[in-house]
C-alpha cells in the first residue's frame, strides 16, 4: 500500500512538472509574439547602432538589398553590411530589405501572415512604404517607424 500511495505522488508531481513546462513554453511563445511601438522604441535604443550603420551602409549600396535570415546569410560585396545584418539576424530579425523610399527590419512574425518589425523612411517628409502595411506609427527617432503587415 506504502508503495502504491509513493507511486502515485511521484506520477502526479511528474504530471505537474510536464504542466507547468508546458504553460511556461507556451507563455514564452506567446510573449515573443507580441508587438507594439512601445516594442519597437525599445529595439531601436537597444539596436541602434547595428540598425543605424545597417541604414548608412544600405542607403548607400547600389546592390539591391532583400536578407531573409531563413534562405540565406547575408552576402553583398560589402562585408561590413554582411557582418550587421549577420548580427541583426542574430539578434532576432527575420527579413532585412529595401524599397524606394524605406528600409525595412522585419523582427516579428506570426506563421505566413503577419509581420511586424521597424521601417526607416529614406524621405524624410513621407512614411516609409512596407508591403501589405495596416499599421505604419512614427517613433521616438525621427524616420523610424513601427509597422504591422499582412
Amino acid at each position: 500500500m506504502k508503495n502504491n500511495s509513493i507511486r502515485i505522488i511521484k506520477r502526479l508531481v511528474l504530471v505537474v512538472v510536464v504542466i507547468l513546462l508546458v504553460i511556461g513554453g507556451l507563455w514564452a511563445i506567446i510573449g515573443s509574439l507580441v508587438s507594439s511601438a512601445a516594442q519597437a522604441d525599445r529595439l531601436l535604443e537597444e539596436d541602434g547602432e547595428l540598425l543605424r550603420k545597417a541604414v548608412q551602409r544600405i542607403e548607400n549600396s547600389e546592390e539591391r538589398v532583400y536578407f531573409h535570415r531563413l534562405y540565406a546569410s547575408a552576402e553583398t560585396q560589402d562585408e561590413e553590411l554582411n557582418r550587421i545584418v549577420n548580427q541583426l539576424f542574430k539578434r532576432g530579425y527575420t527579413i532585412i530589405s529595401r524599397s524606394d523610399n524605406s528600409i525595412v527590419f522585419t523582427r516579428w512574425t506570426r506563421w505566413k501572415d503577419f509581420g511586424a518589425g521597424l521601417a526607416y523612411s529614406l524621405d524624410e517628409d513621407n512614411e516609409p512604404f512596407v508591403e501589405y502595411s495596416k499599421t505604419v506609427t512614427p517613433l521616438s527617432e525621427s524616420q523610424w517607424y513601427y509597422f504591422e503587415a499582412n
